[in-house]
């Protein structure tokens, strides 16, 4: 049975664990070699990154954008950006975004989890973009495009303080220079044994000097989380 998630007045569905095993195990991507020890650790740095499992800052994300984003949303392009489940740019289609870009390093993420979440809440492929592999590679792929996005949405994504470079360049890139498109940020307080955390890439950000940030939600846990809207310097 599939799980489902109630955010305020939206419920969302998406696979169970044991759901997307199946898929996977029915796929060509059984015996990926970026699959073969995730058993072991739910990330494995350039191999692997995380994407098959819902991570707490997703579910953060979907309850304060389905609780403050009813009218931001409406007609708006907007990026998921290291999507996994995809939960947040679900919501942003459930709230009547026009079209919604999945990212995420893995493809058999995009494949068997998050296209198959997307498909479960009754949306289709005129509404949604997926694009699979490190984020220079989705930053060119869409610099063709010529695609910018009123809201990109990105969570779990600052664990590594090697990555704020290439995430900040997504940010600088891809963003929409109009003074009503932001970026929401989702991640711990701290990651341990990773060096990253939403401090160290606040301090990042105000080093760079090009965006605002904004504490725009904090959820108390044993390792605190928080949401950050950041908005360019215009």
């Amino acid at each position: 049975m599939p799980e489902t998630l109630e955010c305020n007045d939206k419920i969302i569905k998406y696979l169970s664990s044991e759901e997307v095993s199946s898929l996977i195990k029915q796929s060509n991507y059984k015996n990926s070699n970026e699959l073969k020890d995730i058993d072991k650790s739910d990330l494995i740095p350039n191999i692997y990154e995380g994407g098959l499992k819902v991570w707490e800052a997703a579910i953060d994300m979907c309850n304060y954008i389905t609780k403050n984003g009813n009218d931001t949303f409406k007609g708006k392009t907007v990026l998921e950006l290291g999507c996994g489940a995809g939960l947040p740019g679900i919501c942003a289609l459930l709230l009547q975004s026009s079209h919604v870009y999945f990212q995420d390093f893995n493809e058999v993420v995009l494949k068997c989890y998050t296209q198959e979440n997307v498909k479960m809440n009754g949306f289709n492929g005129n509404q949604t973009t997926y694009i699979s592999g490190d984020w220079k590679y989705f930053n060119d792929k869409v610099r063709e495009s010529g695609t910018k996005f009123d809201i990109i949405l990105t969570t779990e994504t600052i664990y590594c303080e090697e990555n704020y470079e290439k995430l900040y360049q997504v940010f600088c890139d891809n963003l929409k220079d109009t003074p009503d498109a932001y970026i929401l940020l989702g991640g711990k307080l701290y990651y341990f044994g990773v060096g990253g955390s939403i401090l160290g890439f606040m301090d990042f950000l105000k080093i760079k000097n090009d965006f605002n940030v904004e504490v725009v939600d904090v959820v108390e846990a044993s390792v605190p989380r928080w949401l950050l809207k950041i908005t360019r310097k215009i």
